[in-house]
């Protein structure tokens, strides 16, 4: 059964000139084990990516994960 945990994220992205950032909490559903601030940053990563492909291969700037 999977459970939901609540975490509040903070992840910046930028290149060349251009950003894009998440700062809000994050509900993540995890499987069979309970997701790590490592799984939590590379999912909002992966989401920001997504909305913003021009952002792909840029730099993370800001990158932080807490469980509430």
């Amino acid at each position: 059964m999977a459970g939901s945990t609540t975490w509040r994220v903070h992840v910046r992205i930028e290149k060349g000139g251009r950003y894009a950032d998440y700062n809000d909490t994050s509900n993540m559903i995890s499987g069979s084990r309970e997701p790590t601030e490592r799984d939590v940053i590379q999912a909002t990563t992966d989401m920001i990516i997504s909305a913003h492909p021009y952002l792909k291969g840029g730099k993370t700037v800001i990158a932080r994960a807490a469980k509430v």
